[in-house]
């Protein structure tokens, strides 16, 4: 049985001048059920989301098309106007959508039908304004954008946020922009266009944006100014590693890691209490009891037609990782 994805309820008269908009992506199976799959060997994907949602509600496809009446409770339905969220908007206004993709898998590409969008902040960051039609938005990322009220009135239009690098095109969250004049409600009829899946022209606005501070002084951020051969880089791979038996070699099973070393979190005390007792014992530099010291770079050349990471030396390695750094030494990660 589908569980009806309605989280929220929250519905104002009239948007204020500046939106939240919260991206997520939904599944029928429970976070605890899909953690044992991630965990167990073989590896069990949790594969992708039923639903995307903004602002705790949307519909999924197969409820939407009526396609699978037994996954789909009576009291969700699949009426746009009761399920989704609206923003009413007031014609001549302009609005600051503040997007958060609050998804756990996917970047999420974001249109408007209708209305053209200004990037004007990402992660706190004001940037001079940039207009896109659309824009693509990571896990985790917060975008600010300015949309300005300036269609007719007696319309409604789709705001739509979908997959962009997954093949899933039928996985859309969806809320609607109505205007307050209108006299009805109602489901608006033109989708906003979205680049193709896996198109990586798509992001070419990102190459546009500049940061927006007349304060900005490069000389007050000395990492700027550090000459190249004093910058410690570090490369980070995420990836899976096959654990092997020690005995017999036998894979065993699979685990993620970074550079080939997966993290453990210390179990006898916190980190910065055991790295001081060895400083006090030994000086610094010194080792950190139960740690291991992440490579700078991998430690394999990455195979891209394999789909786990090769053998090495250092393949399976647990342990809490650790990256050392000495006062002001700068790094690029």
């Amino acid at each position: 049985m589908f569980r009806c994805i309605i989280i929220t309820t929250t519905y104002t008269p009239l948007a204020p001048l500046s939106v939240p908009l919260l991206l997520s992506d939904f599944w029928t199976d429970t976070g605890i059920q899909q953690g044992i799959g991630l965990v167990s060997y073989p590896f069990m994907w949790v594969n992708n989301p039923q639903s995307l949602l903004i602002n705790g509600r949307g519909i999924a496809p197969f409820c939407e098309s009526g396609e699978d009446e037994d996954r789909c409770l009576p009291n969700c339905g699949n009426d746009p106007l009761k399920q989704l969220t609206i923003i009413k908007v007031e014609r001549g206004k302009t609005y600051r959508l503040r997007f958060i993709n609050g998804a756990l898998l996917m970047p999420l590409n974001v249109a408007i039908a209708g209305h053209n969008m200004t990037i004007v902040e990402i992660e706190g960051t004001v940037t001079e304004p940039f207009v896109t039609t659309n824009f693509t938005i990571g896990p985790g990322q917060r975008t600010s954008v300015l949309i300005e009220a300036n269609q007719p009135t007696s319309g409604s239009y789709w705001l739509e946020a979908t997959t962009s690098i997954r093949g899933v095109p039928d996985l859309i969250g969806k809320a609607i922009i109505q205007y307050v004049d209108a006299v009805d409600a109602a489901v608006p009829e033109d989708r906003p266009d979205h680049p193709p899946l896996d198109e990586s022209e798509s992001l070419g606005w990102i190459e546009n944006l500049k940061a927006s501070d007349p304060e900005w002084d490069p000389s007050s951020y000395r990492a700027l100014l550090t000459p190249e051969d004093e910058i410690k880089r570090v490369i980070l791979v995420p990836h899976q590693v096959k654990l092997f038996d020690k005995e017999t070699g036998k894979e065993k099973g699979m685990a993620w890691a970074v550079n080939n070393v997966t993290f453990e979190i210390p179990l006898s005390e916190p980190l910065l209490g055991s790295s001081i007792k060895a400083t006090v014992d030994n000086g610094w530099p010194t080792a950190i009891p139960d740690t291991v010291e992440l490579p700078d770079s991998p430690l394999s050349t990455w195979n891209y037609t394999e789909e786990q990471w090769p053998g090495s030396p250092a393949a399976g390695v647990k342990g809490t990782s650790v990256i050392r750094a000495d006062k002001d030494q700068v790094f690029e990660l």
